[in-house]
């Protein structure tokens, strides 16, 4: 009753300092230890100590609260103390007291001065958190209306979900649903009853903090006006194993990194087939790895910060600077690049002259060259004991899957013992781009099994199909992206078709998505075609190595040489054939009239560069459209003959040009021959003058046997299985 309840708060107010669960005095400072908030307690002992701001919010909640608020510790570092978590928690713990406890007056009728009801307040807040109150009574508390302070105006119920939030389709990999946030896989993990995503969270955020990625500061820390904010995101990832993979990244779309050089290149895959002959030539051993955690054992290049979300624990919402190249920045790939290339000049490595991502250093025996190559966090190694960089590189860095290579940037590795080299395959990425696609189609629709990249003689300029929606470009220029890299890596039976179909990338239509799909259904068909790593020279009858015609071009060409670069590395083993395939299909576009030149480079017996594109200007013959061929594929000869030699191999031989159309072969190669076609007088000069140099040699074959036939147009069945077969085994 109500005299009752109030001899209960006189005996409150007088017994208040002799409560036994009253050990501390006061709370009189505070401190951020590491981003973790701790309070600096006063016992009744009259001692000092400073504890974690959890373990005194648990034994002293009100004292804790209050200290919060009058202190304005934990505050934004844009003076909005409102935003940080502890005044949030304090704010809500002090209200929830003052509710119960308003109920409690309601429910006996009782009114108190502000003075009184701040004692017995106080004394509930700790009977709350000894759980002292029966859960009968907490069921009659949690019912009783919310008293209505009067001038106070009553906030409105906010939405539980911002619009169109909750209608994106979950994303589900291997069986498993991602989550998109934080709080959402901790929900998973409560729903599925484990800890598996709260343990792949925990795994990166202590990772990023024993690799020193943050400075914690406290919320209230005002970083430099020369410092950006950039928001922290997690994203998860499933792999096939059923591990659950969580990978922290900042929003550096959100910071202006002007002024800070964001470019970064990598190895390409001209570049580490020549790494690959070379191995075969030297007999050398190959090993490949990848850095984890690659990017944050370098130092950021931007000034940002961020502040801490909920998956950091007790640093949560503490202000922190970013001291390493975290993902997501714009520079991270240049800053880790920059870090690794340091590292690999400290070992005495040194870049390419024309790849500044393949390193090499002489061997100590000095017959030769060590060469590895990067891919951002990727390396590839060869070398006469590879192993001794794999520690080198492992003392510094943490590797992962360093060894013998079997899986390398797309590529599938395999040993054969008949012909005693490796084989390039790309059936692993082949298999993945076929599944991905097959998973975005309906249930009853499937790719089917082709024989040849495209239909014969087809032209998609001439497609008049409608235009795709926005769901078709997309997913049209997915798998254009796939189709390109598989040429890239060893696919090189279909660049014909994916150079035909990637013109029409911005505006596909649907007769495009469909040969697409035919593409697809070829390499369903076929997706264990492999190249053998062979540097023996190429299977070429000896009639057909010799020159042609007579070469004697120095009364028209008396200056005509080959410019060497001075600072070539010295050349060492024996030399390496090489030989370029060329052709072009006259007014090939039917739109355009433009023709397309095709063009294979072998070094030794393997194919290791191909191009199939359009000519730039519109060819009026056929001796004209072979012409312009010819000076691309001369300029090929003189770029790979300088790669070459950038890797140390001697280059002596003039390079085999090899075409099926004898008017500009004679052109090429007769002195004395006249230029009847002014317009194509750069072409015949630039070819002529190379010729003179002995730069190339310019010989005439049969179509049946010119490879490059398979680069021009698309054709039949058994023309194709000819050319492939060769190619590939």
């Amino acid at each position: 009753n109500p005299e009752e309840l109030g001899d209960i708060i006189q005996g409150l107010e007088t017994d208040a300092e002799k409560s036994p669960f009253e050990d501390l005095k006061e709370i009189v400072g505070h401190k951020w230890i590491d981003g973790v908030l701790h309070l600096t307690v006063r016992w009744m002992t009259g001692d000092d100590s400073d504890v974690k701001f959890d373990l005194v919010k648990g034994d002293f909640p009100y004292e804790t609260a209050k200290y919060i608020i009058e202190a304005k510790v934990g505050g934004s570092s844009n003076g909005r103390y409102s935003t940080g978590r502890h005044q949030r928690w304090a704010k809500k713990y002090l209200r929830t007291s003052r509710r119960v406890f308003r109920r409690v007056c309601v429910l006996a009728g009782v009114r108190l001065t502000n003075h009184q009801s701040e004692s017995v307040v106080r004394r509930v807040s700790h009977e709350m958190t000894a759980s002292s109150l029966s859960s009968e009574e907490c069921i009659i508390l949690r019912r009783l209306p919310a008293t209505k302070v009067s001038g106070q105006r009553q906030s409105k119920k906010r939405k539980k979900t911002k619009p169109g939030r909750t209608r994106r389709p979950f994303e589900v990999k291997y069986g498993i649903r991602i989550p998109r946030d934080v709080e959402e896989a901790f929900e998973l993990d409560k729903a599925n009853g484990n800890t598996d995503w709260a343990d792949a969270i925990h795994k990166e955020i202590s990772t990023l903090i024993q690799m020193g990625c943050f400075e914690f500061k406290s919320p209230e820390y005002k970083p430099g006006p020369d410092y950006q904010f950039a928001p922290l995101r997690m994203i998860f990832e499933a792999k096939p194993c059923g591990r659950k993979k969580a990978r922290l990244v900042a929003g550096g779309h959100l910071v202006d990194s002007s002024g800070i050089s964001t470019r970064s290149t990598v190895v390409s895959a001209y570049s580490s087939r020549l790494m690959d002959i070379i191995a075969h030539r030297d007999g050398l051993t190959k090993k490949t790895g990848d850095v984890g955690n690659a990017f944050i054992t370098a130092p950021c290049l931007e000034k940002v910060y961020s502040v801490a979300g909920k998956e950091f624990g007790d640093r949560s919402e503490t202000l922190m600077i970013i001291k390493k190249a975290l993902y997501g920045l714009a520079s991270s790939s240049r800053a880790f690049r920059g870090y690794f290339a340091d590292f690999l000049r400290s070992l005495g490595f040194f870049p390419a002259r024309y790849d500044r991502d393949l390193w090499m250093r002489k061997r100590e025996e000095n017959d030769g060259y060590d060469y590895l190559c990067t891919h951002v966090d990727d390396f590839k190694i060869v070398a006469r004991n590879p192993q001794r960089w794999i520690d080198a590189i492992a003392s510094k860095f943490n590797l992962k899957n360093a060894g013998d290579p079997d899986y390398y940037l797309g590529n599938n590795y395999q040993w054969s013992t008949s012909e005693r080299a490796w084989m390039l395959g790309s059936h692993t990425y082949i298999k993945e781009c076929l599944r991905r696609i097959e998973e975005s189609l309906p249930d009853d629709v499937y790719l089917i099994n082709k024989y040849t990249p495209l239909p014969p003689e087809v032209h998609p300029e001439l497609d008049e199909t409608p235009l795709l929606d926005a769901k078709g470009i997309k997913q049209y220029q997915m798998m254009i992206g796939m189709a390109q890299w598989a040429v890239t890596i060893s696919r090189y039976d279909i660049a014909f078709a994916v150079s035909s179909l990637s013109r029409f990338n911005a505006a596909p239509r649907e007769g495009h998505l469909e040969l697409l799909f035919h593409l697809f259904g070829y390499l369903k068909r076929f997706p264990n075609k492999r190249l053998v790593l062979d540097s023996r020279p190429l299977h070429i009858p000896q009639e057909l190595r010799q020159p042609s015609y007579h070469h004697d071009f120095l009364d028209d060409y008396p200056d005509a040489r080959e410019d060497l670069d001075p600072n070539l590395p010295e050349a060492f083993g024996s030399e390496l054939e090489t030989t370029i395939f060329f052709d072009s299909d006259h007014a090939h576009d039917h739109k355009t009239r433009r023709s397309i030149s095709g063009i294979i480079v072998f070094v030794g017996r393997t194919p290791v560069h191909v191009i199939s594109r359009r000519q730039g200007c519109i060819a009026t013959s056929t001796y004209c459209a072979e012409f312009v061929a010819m000076r691309t594929a001369v300029e090929e000869a003189i770029s790979l003959r300088y790669m070459l030699r950038s890797l140390g191999v001697p280059v002596t031989m003039p390079t085999y040009l090899f075409g099926d159309n004898k008017g500009s072969i004679q052109s090429a190669n007769i002195p004395d021959g006249e230029l009847k076609k002014k317009h194509v007088a750069i072409s015949y000069h630039y070819v002529r003058e190379a010729v003179a140099a002995k730069i190339v040699n310019v010989v005439h074959i049969y179509s049946e046997y010119n490879f490059a036939d398979l680069f021009t147009k698309s054709l039949a069945r058994n023309k194709i299985q000819g050319f492939v077969d060769e190619l590939f085994v």
